[in-house]
């Protein structure tokens, strides 16, 4: 008996010293010292919320926050940064819509010439249109928001933005009446801002509008367009064309009746991206419409 608890005793003794340390850590652990450097607190909370670590990220902007003078880039920066946070961290529910409408609003009354008041006007707007699954967004109140944006912001990259929001509505409408108008709109914006950053997006909104008209050339004309404006990064790791090839693709095939165009976006597909899933259909396609092409040649040769 006693050299059993000679061996429980000796047993929880060493636990002891193994845990020891561990337990102190924990229980004494220091916290994050911060930067009192701006710029360093600016870059380490961006790089938080990247991550998904808003809690760190709004713990680092708001001291950013306390630390610099308002009105100076480094305060109004700090400020987005937590509105920001605020307004789009996951999951849903932690998000606090009245939390960043008011560092949005405290924004534009400190600063509202600079460029950090067209964007947190363009978030307020935004804030209005994107709504939980299930709702549908107050479209009056919307295109106010969007209207504002553009009037105060009319040649800034916000003010574009909302230009493009806001005649995505009507065209998602699939309605023909409101779709001529905003096509209207999108190619005198296309006309008038040929090397806007928002162009791509401009072609592939009438795109969308050509279809809903039955303009299926204008529709494939839009298309490549929207593919020979796109503004890519080429390190980036993520670019992915081959949804794009398709869709030229399919609307040249079926809709417009190009096959050449059809066939040679097939074959951008089956080269660039061998194991999409999509490569075997559009190999199939290729075959198909060759196997097309030859009846029709066929019948002509055989009418006298």
């Amino acid at each position: 008996m006693k050299h059993l608890l000679y061996s429980l005793w000796h047993r929880d003794f060493w636990l002891l010293l193994v845990c020891l340390p561990l337990l102190v850590g924990s229980g004494c652990a220091k916290e994050e010292v911060l930067s009192t450097d701006p710029k360093v607190l600016l870059d380490a909370a961006w790089d938080d919320f990247r991550l998904a670590e808003y809690d760190l990220a709004l713990k680092k902007f708001a001291a950013c926050r306390d630390l610099t003078e308002p009105a100076t880039d480094e305060h109004l920066l700090a400020l987005y940064g937590l509105a920001t946070t605020w307004d789009l961290r996951q999951p849903m529910p932690d998000q606090d819509d009245a939390r960043a409408s008011e560092l949005y609003e405290e924004i534009l009354a400190t600063a509202p010439d600079h460029n950090l008041a067209a964007w947190s006007q363009l978030a307020l707007a935004r804030m209005n249109h994107l709504v939980p699954v299930g709702k549908d967004p107050d479209y009056d109140v919307v295109r106010k928001g969007y209207e504002e944006v553009m009037a105060q912001f009319p040649e800034h990259f916000a003010g574009q933005e909302a230009f493009i929001y806001q005649n995505a509505i009507p065209i998602m409408t699939l309605e023909p009446g409101p779709t001529e108008e905003a096509l209207a709109s999108l190619e005198q914006f296309i006309a008038d801002h040929p090397d806007s950053q928002f162009v791509s997006m401009a072609y592939n909104l009438c795109a969308i509008g050509y279809e809903t008209l039955g303009r299926y050339d204008d529709q494939l004309a839009a298309r490549l367009k929207e593919l020979e404006t796109l503004e890519l990064d080429p390190t980036s790791p993520f670019i992915d064309n081959s949804w794009r090839y398709w869709q030229i693709a399919t609307t040249a095939e079926f809709l417009a009746g190009n096959f050449d165009v059809a066939r040679a976006y097939y074959q951008l597909l089956i080269d660039e991206y061998p194991v999409d899933v999509r490569t075997y259909s559009a190999e199939q396609a290729i075959l198909r419409m060759a196997a097309l092409e030859a009846e029709l040649q066929a019948e002509l040769e055989a009418q006298p």
